[in-house]
Formats: C-alpha cells, structure tokens, sequence
C-alpha cells in the first residue's frame, strides 16, 4: 500500500465510512477480506465486502467502491 493510498483510506474514515480488513488464509498466499460499510442516514445501511490479493488492491477496492455508492 502506497502513502497515497493510505491517506485515501484515513480520507474515507474521516467522512464517516467504516472500513474492516483482516487476513484470510486460504492456500499458501495470505488474502485480505475487505469490508466497507455506510452507517449513515435510514436503514438498512450498506455493507459490501471483497478479497483482496493485496493491501495495495484493497485500498483502491475501498476507494473504488465509495466512489460508485448513492449515499446520503
């Protein structure tokens, strides 16, 4: 994960976005299981998840997937 892409993710945090990640182990290569979650305005609130070969793809994964969500 680049700095770039680090202070991407503090960005996200700071506008309210909840963003877990944890390893997962299935095979010889560790992946990442990425969650990103909206808590803000009416339920239900929006939650979607994905595995990441890398902290780097995970990173523009989050950012990514913020950009293409409707949220108030």
């Amino acid at each position: 994960m680049t700095t770039k892409q680090a202070a991407a993710l503090q960005a996200l945090s700071v506008k309210g976005w909840f963003i877990k990640i944890r390893t997962y182990h299935n095979g010889s290569q560790p992946q990442w299981q990425c969650w990103l979650s909206w808590r803000g305005g009416p339920e239900p609130h929006k939650e979607e998840s994905h595995l990441a070969d890398s902290l780097g793809d995970a990173a523009v994964w989050f950012t990514e997937t913020a950009k293409d969500w409707y949220y108030e």
